[in-house]
């Protein structure tokens, strides 16, 4: 493994990504469960500032900052923008389905039996899209898993919610034991050491 992997699997092993992709989808969940449609689009608004000033403060401090190739970092910038992209229509399009399983509007038909499928396979595609503008393997892992317990949820007739906050807060546990792992591996590097370049 190049010197520049080895830095760039660090560099996104602090489970940053993961507590805010498990947050928004947590969100979402409770949001169905309470009826409270804002509050994962208000959480997704914020994520990637916050992603930014956490990856500073804490990723940052400890492994220093990294300027990794031209290429890889052309590639993870069109890969953020064309998942801000998608995140918005992901969260547009959920509280539309949403709306519509819970007051009974029109359309319904299809949607009032398998929008919720419909919304698992979009959280589902956000996450891997996050994987591939990253090149983080386990978010194809968490795709999976977000489909398969909306999935199970719906055939098992569970209430609605419960397939979306089970994998929301699975990921936010795995990704603060990420975090927590993160921060007792690298302690605060010294303020006076300067950026390398991989």
């Amino acid at each position: 493994m190049g010197m520049e992997k080895r830095a760039y699997m660090a560099y996104h092993g602090d489970g940053l990504v993961d507590l805010a992709l498990g947050l928004v989808i947590l969100l979402f969940g409770l949001g169905m469960q309470y009826d409270q449609t804002l509050l994962a689009p208000i959480f997704g608004a914020v994520a990637y500032p916050v992603w930014l000033v956490a990856k500073q403060k804490i990723t940052e401090r400890r492994l220093g900052y990294v300027e990794f190739s031209d290429r890889r970092k052309r590639k993870e910038k069109r890969g953020m923008i064309s998942l801000f992209v998608l995140g918005c229509l992901i969260c547009l399009m959920g509280i539309a389905i949403y709306l519509i399983l819970t007051r009974g509007e029109s359309p319904k038909g299809i949607l009032m039996e398998s929008g919720i499928l419909l919304l698992g396979f979009m959280f589902g595609l956000m996450i891997s899209s996050v994987g591939l503008a990253l090149g983080v393997i386990r978010l194809h892992m968490y795709s999976l898993l977000v489909i398969l317990l909306v999935s199970l949820g719906h055939f098992l007739n569970w209430p609605k919610s419960y397939g979306v906050i089970l994998p929301g807060s699975t990921i936010v546990i795995c990704g603060t034991l990420l975090l927590i792992t993160f921060i007792r591996r690298y302690p605060i590097a010294d303020d006076g050491e300067g950026s390398e370049s991989v």
